[in-house]
């Protein structure tokens, strides 16, 4: 919920309404889980329909090329651009 209280606040700020940045995650609702309430997100997947590696499957499976490198770049520097509070970022949290 601190992760969608996040967004709530970023939302309202005028940048954000018009344009909200690329790597963050689309909601699609909430659920009651036995270990209370949890947020439901869209999956990436690729054009066949499978999920999206992790960057931890790019590493094990030696496929941390240019082209990873330079969108994990990207993705680093868009989170250091904005006013935002992030946790548990981890590469198997990064697709």
């Amino acid at each position: 919920i601190r992760e969608f209280m996040e967004l709530l606040r970023l939302r309202f700020q005028d940048e954000f309404l018009i344009q909200p940045p690329p790597f963050l995650q689309v909601i699609r609702g909430f659920v009651d889980t036995n270990l209370g309430l949890a947020m439901v997100v869209k999956a990436e997947k690729n054009i066949d329909g499978d999920y999206a590696p992790t960057l931890t499957t790019l590493i094990k499976q030696n496929k941390m090329d240019e082209e990873v490198n330079k969108k994990l770049d990207v993705f680093c520097q868009q989170l250091l651009a904005y006013d935002f509070i992030f946790s548990d970022v981890h590469t198997d949290n990064i697709v």
